[in-house]
């Protein structure tokens, strides 16, 4: 137990200071797909719980996802579908600009990213509750470093030579991946339920 906790600790670390590195380790994890799938799913579940329970301590129920969607089910389909669509459109999009990757590794690498940007939230979580301004502060310094983090990880990833072709590749997925979730709301009928109004 005490090994796993230096490992993810010292995985973090490196996650922050040498994002490629961290990259690496993940993608030598090796694990089987049905254990990443499992392991995206597990995060994707936390984030629910923590978003749920951050929203009950700031008095902020009833605020909904985008307009719709109060319950934690609506939620988490929503995260895992996101997910789901940025693990492929990563993937595919490498594929086309040159890129080697794997789906397996991909699951590894976004699976990670999110769950460090789980732990990000247990922070800004905590820092809202002595100030306001400062985890607004923190929130948004999260969010662009954890964008600069996945960049370096699509280009290990795919074993690009700079991280110029990752930026492209995160470009052209995040397109990919709003068209596909604009579908699947609409195919659902989320502008019915008030959603219409928001895009």
């Amino acid at each position: 137990m005490t090994d796993f906790k230096s490992f993810v600790i010292e995985l973090v670390r490196l996650s922050i200071v040498d994002p490629r590195a961290a990259a690496r380790t993940v993608l030598n994890l090796d694990f089987s797909r049905e254990i990443l799938w499992m392991m995206a799913l597990l995060v994707v579940i936390l984030s629910v719980i923590l978003t749920y329970v951050t929203m009950l301590v700031a008095g902020a129920v009833s605020v909904s996802l985008l307009g719709v969607g109060q319950t934690p089910l609506f939620l988490a389909f929503f995260m895992a579908a996101n997910m789901v669509f940025l693990i492929f459109a990563l993937f595919w999009t490498g594929k086309i600009l040159g890129g080697t990757g794997t789906i397996n590794g991909f699951i590894a690498v976004v699976t990670w990213l999110q769950s460090l940007l789980l732990m990000a939230q247990v922070v800004q979580s905590g820092l809202a509750l002595f100030s306001a301004q400062l985890s607004s502060v923190f929130g948004m310094a999260t969010l662009f470093y954890g964008l600069w983090i996945l960049i370096q990880f699509i280009t290990e990833a795919h074993q690009f030579p700079h991280w110029g072709k990752g930026f492209a590749v995160l470009v052209l997925a995040i397109v990919g991946v709003s068209a596909g979730i604009s579908l699947i709301l609409g195919v659902i009928g989320v502008s019915t339920l008030g959603l219409s109004g928001y895009v």
